[in-house]
């Protein structure tokens, strides 16, 4: 396994996937982080293989938190947890994300029930390793973008370490902004 992932190169791979990581801070926002152990709820894929640099652990994969719009379209939903569970990426979401893009669904898709929304967010949380983001609530009263009601999208950004945000609403997350806090803009 090798070659780009939402605009990162991604080395070459065993066949077991690339590794996860997590900072030792021991930060409790990351939900389903456990030391030492195999990443089980993405199929195996990562093989927690990392290397430690200035206190941190630096992994193989990158880091996105996925916007509510790249969520919103179940053919997409499906491409991002497969490149999860298959160890290419390592998504984030919080609460909210998952709220906004389930509330569009339901609103634009009367056919379906907030009982299956609810089953996609439980198996996506279960399968998608460290993926639910807590703890960035304190972070968004310091972002400014054109739409506030995103602030939480870079607030997850933030306390999850993300390499980037992945989103169709380029507009809404201004490079100037969102790189000032190391975090980049990907679609």
């Amino acid at each position: 396994l090798h070659g780009e992932v939402a605009g990162f190169q991604c080395p070459a791979l065993p066949q077991s996937g690339c590794a996860t990581s997590r900072e030792n801070s021991g930060r409790a926002g990351l939900q389903g982080e456990r030391e030492g152990s195999q990443n089980q709820s993405a199929g195996g894929a990562c093989s927690r293989r990392a290397t430690a640099q200035f206190g941190r652990v630096i992994s193989d994969c990158p880091v996105v938190v996925l916007d509510a719009c790249v969520l919103y379209p179940a053919g997409l939903r499906s491409l991002m947890m497969w490149l999860a569970v298959h160890g290419l990426i390592r998504p984030k979401w919080s609460e909210q994300i998952h709220e906004e893009w389930m509330r569009n669904v339901l609103k634009d898709r009367p056919d379906l029930t907030p009982a299956q929304l609810e089953r996609t967010r439980r198996l996506m949380d279960e399968h998608g390793g460290d993926c639910l983001v807590t703890g960035h609530e304190p972070h968004i009263s310091s972002v400014t973008l054109p739409d506030m009601d995103d602030r939480h999208v870079v607030a997850a950004g933030i306390e999850a370490g993300a390499d980037a945000i992945i989103t169709w609403n380029l507009g809404d997350f201004p490079t100037t902004v969102i790189e000032g806090y190391g975090i980049e803009v990907r679609t």
